[in-house]
């Protein structure tokens, strides 16, 4: 079973996190948002401290699909994403090589010890993709 939430201003991430990893739940968390995921398949992400609203901003200027994006996938953005998942993959693990624990890798993913809070930027959605073989581990 996988669990799918995002940082965006929610005040219990880690504790939601920490819970749902507990009773086996794999986390596919996104920090700062989810948008960072849908992102990652047009560029390698957003310079600087990323903000939600400056991930949203950075994807509707990304991909014109994504021009009037509010939260739903509708046909054009699902068609703009399509076929960009190894590339997603390959970003969102590049990611993780400046994070700021030693023991994250991008082969290996988030260390047991890295703090969820920060993870910015970072997704984890990549995890799900190769492990349902979608793109290779």
């Amino acid at each position: 079973m996988w669990a799918f939430f995002d940082r965006d201003e929610h005040s219990r991430v880690a504790q939601s996190h920490e819970r749902a990893e507990r009773a086996g739940v794999r986390v596919a968390f996104s920090h700062p948002c989810f948008e960072l995921w849908l992102l990652l398949h047009f560029m390698a992400g957003v310079p600087g401290a990323p903000t939600s609203k400056n991930v949203q901003d950075r994807l509707r200027a990304a991909h014109r699909a994504f021009r009037n994006y509010d939260k739903r996938l509708d046909t054009a953005p699902l068609a703009a994403l399509n076929g960009g998942e190894a590339d997603a993959v390959g970003r969102a693990r590049s990611l993780i090589t400046n994070c700021p624990s030693m023991a994250c890798s991008a082969k290996q993913g988030h260390a047991a010890d890295c703090k969820v809070l920060d993870r910015a930027p970072s997704t984890e959605v990549w995890r799900l993709l190769v492990e349902l073989g979608v793109v290779p581990g």
